[in-house]
Parts: C-alpha cells; structure tokens; sequence
C-alpha cells in the first residue's frame, strides 16, 4: 500500500532540518501557517505567507511511502 505524505524541512536548520511530516498537504500548509502566525510580530513589515516560507527557507516536498 502507497501512502503520499509531505515533508516540511528548513535547510537553516542544519542537517536534521525535518520540521514536520504530514499525511495531507493541507495539514502541512496549517502548519506553516501556524509558523506564520507565530513570527508574524517578529517581521518589521506585512508579508504573505508565501513571501515568509520562501525567505525562511521552508520547503514542502511531496513523497511516497511504500
């Protein structure tokens, strides 16, 4: 039985940089929300989410497991 499961890792977390394992994107996608959500008052300026996993270096991959 195949199962699709996404990996969240952030590279500038050194080399066990696995943030989180998910069996859906969307349980991935609020993840990285929830990360948002937390640095939101960190950030000197509005930025998008998407702006925020793309300078934070976040990085979902989708993979099957056998």
């Amino acid at each position: 039985m195949n199962q699709e499961v996404f990996v969240i890792t952030n590279p500038q977390h050194g080399w066990d940089c696995v943030c989180g394992v998910f069996s859906t994107r969307e349980k991935a996608n609020e993840y990285l929300k929830f990360i948002y959500d937390q640095n939101s008052g960190d950030m000197e300026e509005e930025m998008s989410l998407e702006e925020f996993i793309e300078e934070a270096t976040y990085i979902i991959h989708e993979t099957i497991l056998k």
